[in-house]
């Protein structure tokens, strides 16, 4: 269950093995993470040795996942796979990674002034207009971040 002061993370509801959890969307993240509580909860067979290097949290600290697992996921009803590596991450059930993100081709977040934010998979084509002085900005390139290994 996310904390409840969430104004600083993009959130997004996604379905897994037939039950909805909430995911936070991280662009600056190469691979999906889940929780052990909710591999748990889903039944989730792991696969119990991580065979890659350590992984770079946001905070800087290096993480050893206790393993990975496949992921079927029904993110804004577009279907993906994933692996995920296992983690604890702060009372979040998943983190999608580019891993995941990339599958889905195009997002958007919107930002509202209150501070909420929106995420879509499958944004409008074209921005709408909107009074005031805010104007949106579309972004129709895709860019790859690569993840930092040591």
């Amino acid at each position: 269950m996310p904390p409840n002061d969430c104004r600083n993370v993009v959130l997004t509801q996604v379905e897994c093995q037939n039950r909805i959890i909430e995911a936070i969307v991280d662009t600056g993240a190469e691979i999906s993470v889940i929780s052990p509580e909710t591999c748990k909860l889903l039944k989730l067979p792991a696969t119990p040795k991580w065979e890659g290097p350590f992984l770079i949290m946001a905070n800087g600290s290096q993480a050893h996942p206790e393993g990975t697992v496949d992921l079927q996921l029904l993110v804004e009803n577009t279907s993906i796979c994933i692996d995920a590596a296992i983690l604890p991450i702060n009372r979040f059930d998943l983190i999608l990674g580019n891993n995941a993100l990339r599958q889905l081709q195009t997002i958007s977040v919107t930002y509202s002034r209150e501070g909420r934010t929106i995420f879509a998979s499958k944004p409008e084509i074209e921005p709408r207009k909107h009074k005031g002085k805010f104007v949106p900005i579309a972004n129709r390139e895709s860019r790859t971040i690569a993840a930092i290994y040591f």
